[in-house]
């Protein structure tokens, strides 16, 4: 499910103390009454270069590995083999999969990312016998 709210960012400054991050992230408030409650969702952003580094990883594979799938091919079979995948079931009673969203509009956390990431590799070592450089330094 896809949202047009913004997300308003604040940095843990102290103990018990959010700083607004930018002009729009404190404008957000300027509506509220000093010392009033509200109700706030703690998300941790993504990590941008996380994502990169995954698709980089996957492109690294197929070139070292001669795999003949484009990088998006490639990906939905990484997510299917991996397990990242949704389920839903026929009329028939027969369970389908498809590939999950990694996107940052999807419902997925970093650490559930974090993870993702360590299962794409451990499946690309164990199926390609592909590690990535870093993983050898």
């Amino acid at each position: 499910m896809v949202t047009d709210k913004v997300p308003y960012a604040f940095r843990k400054m102290g103990e018990g103390i959010l700083v607004a991050d930018m002009a729009m992230d404190k404008a957000a408030l300027d509506g509220l009454a000093y010392g009033e409650r509200v109700r706030i969702e703690i998300k941790q952003f993504r990590n941008v270069d996380r994502l990169r580094a995954w698709w980089s990883y996957l492109h690294d594979c197929i070139h070292a590995c001669g795999v003949e799938l484009s990088l998006e091919a490639f990906a939905d079979l990484v997510k299917l083999k991996t397990g990242h995948v949704d389920l839903f079931t026929l009329p028939s009673g027969e369970v389908w999969q498809r590939p999950k969203s990694i996107a940052f509009t999807s419902k997925m956390t970093e650490s559930e990312f974090v993870a993702f990431f360590r299962a794409t590799e451990k499946f690309l070592a164990e199926e390609f016998g592909f590690v990535n450089e870093r993983e050898l330094t």
